[in-house]
């Protein structure tokens, strides 16, 4: 049994926010200054879908949360995501 295809992402949404590549980030990275706000920080290293990560930053608003994903089309995905539930 294959994978199900992504869903149509709203045209609308602006995911700049959440989207990076890895050579747009400062180096060094300092998330305190990256975020506007010292806080724990947590990696999600393969976001895929951005499931789990959305669920994660929805529950913990006090964290700052990083996912990172190889496929271009899932962390596009996963950002829209983001930019839905507006985190």
């Amino acid at each position: 049994m294959g994978r199900r295809a992504l869903s149509k992402i709203d045209p609308t949404l602006d995911v700049t926010p959440f989207l990076r590549k890895l050579d747009q980030l400062p180096t060094p990275f300092d998330p305190a200054e990256f975020f506007g706000r010292a806080a724990p920080l947590e990696l999600e290293m393969g976001s895929g879908k951005g499931w789990f990560l959305t669920q994660s930053a929805l529950r913990h608003p006090d964290r700052n949360f990083v996912g990172v994903e190889y496929a271009k089309k899932y962390a596009y995905f996963c950002a829209s995501r983001l930019a839905k539930f507006g985190l």
